[in-house]
């Protein structure tokens, strides 16, 4: 039992009020209030924001999107973070899980969105030229009739065309090396890659610094299949290699010389016969065109 000394008065009277509330909300059950849900409609699936427990396996690692924002997903190819200047995507946005992503200078250059620079990016690579696998890659989505349609548009895009012929000259050979690579073809010996044994019979010495070395030159090697030992080694065409470089150099030519100098010295019955002779070698030649049907 409780004994106090507070007189009775308004004091006393606000006391109990509030003892009297106080045990009324305890023998009360408690109500729980749920909390409104907040809807994930129009969200994105994941924030590249999280931590290192999040569920998506982050870490504490540097990345890029597509889009070019940071995101700090393990990239699926190993690269962690920028390594050379290149980003890597993370596992959830880089569809080969393989290329890195174009950079963030890249992927505003020309105007161009993070999609449609990767659209330039895997389109004469991985996707091998076609627009719809390309637009695939670089993160579009919708069915095949829509994807063939967003290549199909994003094809017509002028920024995107002159991206993508800038891609493919960085891509190509300059004329420079198709110079070097055709000589090295006519020059082409295999007498580094051959060795004589005791009898004096050749066999192939192909090691790991010769294939690094005339690697390119090499078209095929056939191999033993039981003991790996090389049955056949084939070069490239040397004399095909030379016949181009002479057509390059305009030491010959497939077109069909005449000599038209001096007709006023010739007669009317040379002059004939060299006409006669310059319409032989224009006339279609029959068995050819039998042979290429």
């Amino acid at each position: 039992m409780l004994h106090c000394s507070v007189k009775r008065g308004d004091a006393f009277d606000t006391l109990a009020l509030h003892l009297y509330d106080a045990v009324l909300c305890a023998d009360m059950p408690k109500q729980t209030v749920k909390k409104k849900r907040r809807s994930s409609k129009g969200r994105k699936h994941h924030p590249h924001t999280c931590g290192p427990k999040c569920r998506h396996k982050c870490g504490d690692v540097g990345g890029r999107t597509q889009s070019g924002r940071p995101c700090r997903h393990l990239g699926g190819n190993g690269v962690e973070g920028k390594v050379k200047g290149v980003w890597a995507l993370c596992w959830d946005h880089d569809p080969d899980n393989t290329a890195p992503a174009p950079t963030q200078e890249q992927a505003f250059e020309g105007g161009l969105t993070g999609k449609e620079a990767l659209f330039v990016f895997y389109y004469p690579g991985s996707a091998n030229c076609n627009a719809t696998e390309a637009a695939k890659l670089a993160g579009y989505t919708g069915s095949r009739a829509t994807l063939q349609a967003t290549g199909a548009k994003l094809m017509t895009k002028p920024k995107i065309k002159a991206a993508i012929l800038k891609r493919f000259d960085e891509l190509s050979a300059p004329g420079e090396e198709i110079i070097a690579r055709m000589t090295a073809d006519a020059r082409g010996s295999m007498l580094p890659l051959v060795k004589f044994d005791e009898k004096g019979r050749p066999q192939v010495h192909l090691t790991a610094e010769l294939l690094l070395e005339f690697g390119t030159l090499i078209k095929t090697i056939d191999c033993d299949p039981e003991t790996g030992y090389i049955r056949k080694l084939t070069l490239n065409d040397g004399q095909a290699a030379r016949r181009d470089l002479a057509k390059i150099r305009k030491l010959m030519s497939d077109a069909p010389e005449v000599n038209i100098l001096n007709l006023q010295d010739l007669s009317d019955d040379e002059l004939a016969k060299r006409l006669a002779t310059l319409a032989a070698r224009l006339r279609p030649n029959p068995q050819h065109e039998l042979n290429g049907a």
